[in-house]
């Protein structure tokens, strides 16, 4: 089976990608950097587009078995950064819905040109279509709200509507408010006040919580491109409907971790804005046609479904994207120069450079002390996969149990260049380390706002 996948970089489009390379399927992913799209299998077809049309892709629509099209900008936001200071104007939210649009158009176009249709179109959409709903139970049948939201998924449900005129069986899958992965998406983030020991309820607790396990949003996805007779709409969340209380007493109980300290809506509204409506809007979204299908559910219960996140844990991720007005020479000099970590660690956290070339090539070794206020954290780290467009630095001794950072530098034109970091990390599992730890990866975002202003200043 031959599959195309738009917006197959993020979260859900990676994980299904990697699944149906598992079972020696061909994946198109259609990426636009495809130096941008980490973590996804090697027999993947990577394919640079432009996000509005058929150039350069479109003939590998003729004869596919399938096109998933979840393209299109973040709502919430890229990073925990852009998580809090982008708030929704009406520009930003214009820019999410053109994205939506003009992937949709370039679908449509694609299929229009192809001589052999694709024989279904997943097309992705979201809860937000039904807004905030109260108690009540939401299937596929119910109405969409008027909200910015709901207007948003309405339209991209109907940008590639036209499909099904030209023969092909067309779905749309409304995905839960939170796909569980600690591989991306918004859980890690709800994870980390569990982890220092203050979790709790959003607001009052009392709003229904959407949710699905990742495994179950690809194996849906999977179920619906094989099931000959799925077309239309289709809610893709767990069956089982919590509030967002009870869900976080099952958090709490998973992680071994208080689960009672509320974090009050208006702190949520002042740190997100009109953002805090994601987390505090109430959807009991319920997947009645998934179910009359036959789909069976991997992990319909929140707590075997948190059991097998925790214990399939491999890493955590961090990623940050920056530009810099220099050339990808003058970047790489400067983050190749060992000297350059201290002087873009931001206070409290000083550094003390004990063992480390003045140039960092492939297998060199990095000793140093970092202090975080009074407290000091021995660390090792060897350079590896040195080249101009980067290098990585793995962690051999210090406070994670596991910590790869990717330093990735792409040149936009001959004086600027996209510095990309991407980390993944894991925990040490004995309680103080895991302090020490849990803190460095809370301040991974004010770290790397901090890293890339002084970066652009050194380099100024």
């Amino acid at each position: 089976m031959r599959v195309i996948i738009t917006g197959g970089s993020g979260l859900i489009g990676s994980a299904l990608a990697r699944g149906l390379v598992q079972e020696n399927h061909e994946v198109i992913v259609l990426t636009r950097k495809a130096t941008r799209a980490t973590g996804l299998p090697a027999s993947v077809q990577l394919v640079e587009w432009d996000g509005r049309s058929a150039a350069g892709w479109g003939s590998l629509a003729d004869g596919a078995d399938a096109i998933v099209n979840l393209a299109g900008a973040s709502i919430a936001g890229e990073s925990f950064l852009a998580l809090i200071l982008k708030r929704w104007t009406p520009a930003f939210l214009k820019k999410v819905l053109d994205s939506r649009l003009n992937a949709g158009k370039a679908v449509l176009e694609a299929i229009q040109a192809a001589r052999v249709k694709p024989k279904v179109l997943i097309q992705a959409s979201a809860v937000g279509y039904y807004g905030d709903r109260g108690d009540e139970f939401l299937t596929e049948e119910s109405a969409p709200a008027n909200d910015a939201l709901a207007e948003i998924c309405k339209q991209w449900e109907a940008s590639t509507a036209p499909a099904e005129q030209m023969g092909v069986r067309r779905i749309v899958i409304r995905t839960g408010g939170m796909a569980l992965s600690t591989k991306g998406g918004t859980f890690p983030y709800m994870m980390l006040p569990f982890k220092f020991f203050v979790g709790g309820p959003l607001g009052s607790g009392k709003n229904w919580f959407s949710w699905i396990h990742i495994a179950d949003e690809v194996g849906a996805i999977r179920f619906l491109i094989d099931n000959p007779d799925a077309r239309g709409v289709f809610n893709l969340s767990s069956p089982q409907t919590l509030t967002n209380r009870e869900f976080s007493h099952v958090m709490g109980r998973v992680m071994k971790r208080p689960s009672f300290f509320p974090l009050p809506a208006f702190v949520l509204r002042l740190m997100f804005g009109a953002k805090a409506s994601i987390l505090l809007g109430s959807q009991r979204q319920i997947p009645e046609r998934l179910q009359k299908m036959g789909y069976q559910f991997q992990f319909p219960d929140a707590e075997l479904a948190l059991r097998d996140i925790m214990k399939k844990r491999i890493a955590m991720q961090y990623h940050h994207t920056f530009r810099v007005a220099s050339s990808r020479a003058a970047v790489s000099a400067f983050h190749a120069d060992a000297s350059s970590l201290s002087a873009i660690t931001p206070p409290p956290v000083l550094v003390r450079v004990h063992q480390a070339p003045p140039r960092l090539t492939e297998g060199d070794i990095m000793d140093f002390t970092m202090w975080l206020g009074p407290l000091p954290v021995h660390w090792v780290a060897r350079i590896e996969q040195v080249s101009p467009s980067g290098f990585t630095d793995r962690q051999m001794q210090g406070p994670f149990q596991s910590w790869v950072h990717r330093h990735n530098f792409i040149p936009v034109d001959d004086r600027t260049t996209e510095v990309v970091d991407g980390i993944q990390f894991e925990l040490k599992p004995q309680l103080w380390w895991r302090l020490i730890g849990g803190f460095l990866g809370f301040t991974l975002p004010l770290l790397f706002a901090f890293r890339s202003w002084k970066t652009r200043r050194l380099l100024a």
